[in-house]
């Protein structure tokens, strides 16, 4: 057999590149396989997020900015604080604009409700009903607001029924009781507490108050049960009746509080309280200083000023030197009452 005659030599040129370019191909495709092979993965979360895109809030966490409340319906604002309270996350804060906010509002949840005005009387929420606000759980926090109640004598601007209510330069007034608290907590500051009963603390509850005005139109704070209120750096006045009732095993500690004007008693203590007053002035009340029945009671540095009278026939130029012009009383288990001047 004769054999196959050679190819020109142009198509030999040709077959030579073809191959050629094969061979460079096939060495590029190993040398791809073999960086691929050898370059770390890329970690689950980030190639998650690649897939994903920018990862959501988790749930119930607090929204980014604040919610704001405007009773005119600005723009990006709601008109009420019930509905902020309802759209509110766990931790969210609400701001309040100046205005009339008309609403009775109840809150299960820690949240932050801020009056963004310069003086808390700009902002005003009220009520005709039997609450302004009313505490059922978290730790509620008002600032810079004033929170009023028009529904009467056994109605309130607060109630606190579970976890605590904290407020801060704010003002609370009502016909009834400004804030009542029962197994719960209070933590008042920098605040103007006004009502028949400015403050009434039952159950098992704690409250502090520091740099608070106190005014009663019967009582001003009234502790009862196994309840544990400290009052500091404050002012108890003008309560028709006492400026402190503390009875049934309550503890009240009072530390550079004024105690005036009250119509009877500046301080009750009865039925197994605990009640200790120090660095303080009582002065101007109609009754006794203080009045213990059954109770216990501790004084230290504290002056004790009788409210001025008419002197009448028998009366003396001035108090007995040696003699403090307090008048004090103390019943015992008789409910016999002694009065010292």
């Amino acid at each position: 057999m004769s054999a196959a005659p050679p190819l020109p030599g142009y198509l030999e040129d040709v077959w030579m590149q073809v191959f050629a370019l094969l061979a460079v191909a096939s060495g590029l495709f190993v040398a791809a396989d073999h960086f691929a092979a050898r370059a770390p993965a890329a970690p689950a979360p980030l190639a998650a997020a690649a897939q994903a895109g920018a990862a959501t809030p988790a749930a119930g966490a607090p929204l980014a900015g604040p919610l704001l409340v405007d009773p005119r319906g600005a723009k990006g604002s709601l008109t009420t604080i019930a509905a902020a309270v309802q759209a509110a996350k766990e931790g969210d804060t609400i701001v309040l604009k100046p205005g009339v906010y008309n609403e009775s509002v109840s809150v299960s949840k820690s949240l932050i409700l801020s009056g963004s005005a310069n003086t808390n009387d700009q902002v005003q929420w009220t009520s005709a009903e039997s609450r302004t606000l009313t505490v059922a759980g978290g730790r509620v926090f008002l600032k810079g607001l004033t929170l009023t109640n028009t529904g009467g004598s056994e109605a309130s601007a607060a109630e606190v029924l579970q976890g605590s209510l904290v407020l801060e330069q704010a003002k609370v007034q009502a016909a009834g009781m400004a804030v009542s608290v029962r197994d719960a907590a209070l933590e008042a500051t920098d605040v103007v507490l006004q009502g028949r009963t400015a403050v009434s603390i039952l159950g098992r509850s704690r409250a502090s108050l520091l740099r608070a005005t106190v005014t009663g139109g019967w009582t001003g704070l009234w502790v009862e049960g196994m309840s544990d209120v400290r009052v500091e750096s404050s002012q108890l006045k003008g309560a028709q009746n006492s400026g402190v009732e503390a009875g049934r095993f309550a503890k009240v500690r009072m530390t550079e509080v004024s105690l005036a004007g009250s119509g009877q008693a500046a301080v009750q203590a009865r039925g197994g309280a605990d009640v200790r007053i120090e660095r303080s002035r009582v002065s101007d009340n109609r009754g006794c200083g203080l009045s213990v029945e059954n109770a216990t009671a501790t004084i230290e540095r504290v002056r004790f000023e009788r409210e001025p009278r008419p002197r009448g026939a028998g009366d003396q130029a001035g108090p007995r030197e040696g003699r403090d012009p307090a008048r004090l009383r103390q019943h015992g288990p008789d409910d016999s009452g002694e009065e010292l001047n």
